[in-house]
């Protein structure tokens, strides 16, 4: 706890920091090769992508991309293909795997779990404890 009642202006100053940094660093991003040719801009798509690689010797590579391109912008209506026959089954899959998430209750779990913790008795180190076991837990699922 900071005192002095300006606790939150700190906290809240300090949470803004990764957020400028972000923003900062969306503004310096450059284009990418494979934006570049989606956009027309072919030969800059070329240069950026001998940037990248530091060799003039991206001639495959490159093809590859301008191809995959012309491709993908031959596909009309890439949203409404969503909801063809063919594809429902992966389309219901990630719906439900997206509303099970919500449904195990794990999120709740994890926000309270300081208080769980304090209330078995871990004490001044509940938060510390949930974070470790949680995590564990979360490591120990994805195998």
């Amino acid at each position: 706890r900071i005192k002095g009642g300006w606790g939150w202006r700190l906290s809240l100053g300090l949470a803004g920091i990764p957020a400028l940094l972000l923003t900062v660093g969306a503004l310096l991003v450059v284009d990418t090769p494979n934006s570049l040719i989606e956009r027309g801009h072919v030969e800059e798509g070329k240069a950026a992508l001998k940037k990248i690689r530091g060799t003039d010797n991206i001639e495959p590579e490159f093809l590859e991309l301008v191809e995959a391109s012309r491709i993908a912008q031959e596909v009309k209506h890439p949203f409404r293909n969503l909801l063809k026959r063919k594809n429902r089954p992966q389309l219901v899959i990630s719906i439900a795997l997206q509303i099970f998430q919500q449904l195990t209750g794990i999120n709740a779990i994890m926000f309270y779990a300081p208080v769980l913790f304090n209330t078995l008795g871990f004490k001044n180190d509940a938060s510390l404890y949930s974070a470790v076991i949680t995590g564990a837990v979360n490591v120990l699922s994805t195998i």
